[in-house]
């Protein structure tokens, strides 16, 4: 069993980083496919203000 927990260590070791990518909108910094589907604080405000007439 160490050997398999060795050898799945030395895979996961070989794994090139998972870039993080930065919101150009409000800095927040994350996993690309997360801030791409993320809501913006900045949006988010703005959408709520939107709808006060």
């Amino acid at each position: 069993m160490e050997a398999q927990l060795e050898a799945a260590l030395d895979a996961w070791n070989d794994l090139s980083p998972t870039p993080l990518r930065e919101c150009p909108v409000c800095g927040k910094v994350g996993l690309p496919e997360r801030i791409q589907q993320h809501k913006c604080t900045i949006q988010f405000l703005e959408e709520e203000n939107s709808g006060i007439q």
